[in-house]
């Protein structure tokens, strides 16, 4: 038996069907108020998928691939479409929240993800 998932990234090759991992990043550090002008850091990022938290993102910058330093991965188990989100908690004590949707794809074995 192989797979027969068209969203896995070995359709056809091997029993178990693999999906694409994901690695989540942000590009930017601080915020702006634009009411007041002021600017706040990032103090922290912290990404879930469908509703768990899977870890916090402790670099900014986008990543060559899924194995860069500080990003948040996740491994997709099936071709379902996922909701993620990524609070952001700024230096002033509010949060700016980012979220989306993402599917496999059997193209690309490590999805980025701009979360900011």
């Amino acid at each position: 038996n192989s797979c027969k998932d068209p969203l896995s990234i070995n359709l056809g090759i091997e029993s178990d069907c693999q999906y694409s991992k994901l690695a989540f990043y942000i590009t930017n550090g601080q915020y702006v108020n634009w009411n007041t002008l002021e600017t706040f850091n990032v103090t922290k990022s912290e990404i879930s998928v469908n509703g768990k938290s899977t870890g916090t993102i402790t670099k900014i910058g986008i990543p060559n691939n899924c194995s860069t330093p500080g990003v948040v991965n996740f491994q997709m188990t099936s071709g379902d479409v996922l909701d993620w989100a990524n609070v952001v908690t700024l230096t002033n004590g509010n949060t700016v929240t980012f979220s989306g949707t993402i599917e496999a794809s059997p193209s690309n074995p490590c999805i980025t993800v701009k979360a900011d």
